[in-house]
């Protein structure tokens, strides 16, 4: 950076040249240099190798703590999924949350998100918001339905949720069929149900062809 002739080794900040922003520090492009720049008023700017980095969006590392830029600047209104070196991460006000365990939209899909990632790995029931979804493998299967084991019971999924209100009905489950009730399996039910137009006999629970 030069000042009225002279190297100035006194100045650290932004300088615009040749079209481009310049992150200086002690007077020269520090090239090296990778990470959020406090402008003030809360508003943060990525710098990349040196320069305002304006053309991008995505996750910084800054302070041990993942941020969400847009178009360079720090979005603390950004509530989304951003995907990073093959992880997917839930962002909350601008900031990977690492705490969550929840339920994220995103172009209409409900992603399951635990530690504060995506969770691609998990297959089975969550409860989210008073309802139980079934998650299939990181997101809620809304396409689902049959039966489900979680936590020593089987439940009976609708549609990518448990229906406590579903009429008794049979499922089939790993060729067997069972009895289901108000969204769970009934062992303790004896007795006939009706299910397709035919009437069926259940023993505990089971209906044995």
């Amino acid at each position: 950076y030069v000042k009225e002739g002279h190297v100035d080794y006194s100045y650290s900040g932004f300088f615009q040249f040749e079209g481009n922003n310049y992150y200086l520090v002690n007077g020269h492009v520090d090239f090296d240099f990778n990470d959020l720049i406090h402008l003030g008023d809360n508003q943060w700017l990525y710098v990349r190798n040196g320069m305002a980095a304006y053309d991008y969006t995505g996750l910084v590392l800054h302070c041990g703590s993942w941020y969400y830029v847009v178009n360079g600047y720090l979005d603390w209104s950004a509530n989304t999924i951003t995907e990073y070196g093959g992880i997917f991460y839930y962002v909350k006000n601008g900031i990977v949350d690492s705490n969550s365990e929840t339920l994220v939209a995103l172009n209409n899909i409900f992603y399951y998100v635990k530690s504060g990632v995506v969770n691609w790995t998990y297959n089975g029931l969550f409860y989210y918001e008073g309802i139980w979804y079934y998650i299939n493998y990181g997101y809620v299967d809304f396409n689902f339905t049959g039966i489900v084991v979680h936590s020593g019971g089987m439940y009976y999924v609708v549609n990518g949720m448990i229906d406590f209100n579903s009429e008794p009905t049979l499922v089939k489950y790993n060729g067997t069929w069972y009895y289901t009730a108000n969204g769970v399996l009934d062992w303790n039910y004896t007795g006939y149900v009706t299910h397709e137009g035919y009437t069926y006999y259940v023993t505990n629970g089971v209906y044995y062809p």
